[in-house]
């Protein structure tokens, strides 16, 4: 997430009851392995986080994070 937003995607995520499938928010700056949503430079591209998204999102952290232990 870009700096100053973080809060409203938390409250976002939690309204909708997507609070539990996220660990944390990064800044684009922030180097982390782990799977990356967001417009460009992520491995999960959706140009916004809805409740018509959010299916295709979870999928997608399910099957990259495959045999993981989160």
């Amino acid at each position: 997430c870009e700096e100053g937003t973080r809060s409203s995607y938390w409250r976002w995520l939690k309204k909708n009851g997507a609070h539990d499938f996220v660990r944390d928010l990064i800044f684009p700056y922030e180097e982390i392995y782990t799977p990356k949503l967001g417009t460009r430079d992520a491995n999960i591209r959706v140009d916004r986080l809805t409740a018509e998204s959010l299916p295709f999102v979870t999928e997608s952290i399910r099957s990259l994070t495959a045999g993981w232990y989160l």
